[in-house]
């Protein structure tokens, strides 16, 4: 059995990604070397200053869920696409939910804030709010039969505590928004860092990362990842196991399809239930393999279709 090195879920592939907190320390590993490396001849403080200018860049161009658009009008979600053949959930009531009777409510209205630049619509979208009150030490504790101090969230029982996992999960999933968004984009890679850079290469980022370019992203499909899981008894235990430490009732995954700029895209996510009410944990679906760092991966319709039938 193996489990993630940052916050300790099972992992079912060794790929080292994680569906729970999207760490990839292989890659990030092999990210820094290439940045101390980049440039042999300049001095460390270069390179830090560098990498601290670049730094500063993303977070302002990633900052799409810095601040709400100002439409504060509730969105109009159509009707759920329907799941794949078997897939966990398909049972589910849809009667008491407002908007998100299904993962596929929660996914569209995601992406559709996304692409109209609602941070609040896409923050509401994710489940911040309920594990900062669900979050269970205790049961992640004795899942792993370990406690990683500087790893798991911090007990909710504790007032001060739940406030503060208000805002690691709210990183986990500002991640992976940034990541989606700068690998549309820019032509950069999201997942590592780039040296070294001038001021006009840092101006032309910011320029290439606007983000009202995504006005014409579409939702095309949502999908269970995989049909050969969607009965897996092994998966459905770990879905129910990870459901458990969130403190909510179920949890799934979903791989969305989405067209922008006459290209299509594959988006995974994993996502949780609270009563009636589905939200985004994270915007990764480790059983279609999906970025860790939440970028989009280029595919087509038959790609999609073949890997959601699989």
């Amino acid at each position: 059995m193996k489990f993630c090195p940052n916050c300790g879920f099972e992992r079912f592939t060794d790929t080292a990604s994680c569906a729970s907190c999207g760490a990839d320390f292989r890659r990030m590993a092999e990210a820094m070397v290439e940045a101390t490396t980049a440039a042999p001849r300049r001095s460390r403080r270069e390179v830090g200053v560098a990498i601290c200018a670049l730094v500063a860049v993303v977070m302002v161009s990633g900052g799409i869920l810095a601040a709400c658009s100002g439409n504060s009008a509730a969105a109009t979600t159509p009707a759920a696409a329907p799941l794949a053949s078997g897939a966990p959930n398909s049972n589910a009531t849809s009667a008491a939910g407002p908007t998100r009777a299904t993962p596929e409510d929660a996914v569209h209205q995601y992406l559709t804030s996304f692409a109209s630049n609602n941070a609040g619509q896409l923050l509401d979208a994710c489940a911040i709010e309920e594990v900062a009150a669900h979050y269970q030490f205790e049961a992640q504790a004795t899942r792993l039969q370990a406690i990683m101090p500087n790893q798991f969230l911090l007990p909710t029982s504790y007032a001060f505590y739940a406030g503060l996992d208000k805002f690691g999960q709210a990183y986990v999933n500002f991640n992976q928004v940034r990541g989606l968004a700068l690998s549309l984009l820019t032509s950069q890679p999201v997942d590592q860092p780039i040296v070294p850079v001038t001021a006009d290469q840092a101006q032309q980022y910011v320029k290439s990362a606007d983000p009202s370019q995504l006005a014409g992203l579409k939702v095309v499909e949502i999908k269970f990842p995989s049909a050969k899981f969607a009965a897996d008894s092994k998966t459905l235990a770990n879905f129910a196991a990870q459901a458990k430490v969130y403190g909510a009732d179920e949890l799934t995954e979903r791989l969305a399809l989405v067209a922008w700029n006459g290209k299509d895209y594959a988006v995974g996510f994993t996502l949780v239930r609270y009563g009636s009410d589905w939200k985004v944990l994270n915007q990764v679906s480790n059983l279609a393999g999906t970025s860790v760092a939440g970028a989009a991966q280029p595919v087509t319709q038959s790609d999609f279709d073949a890997s959601v039938a699989s």
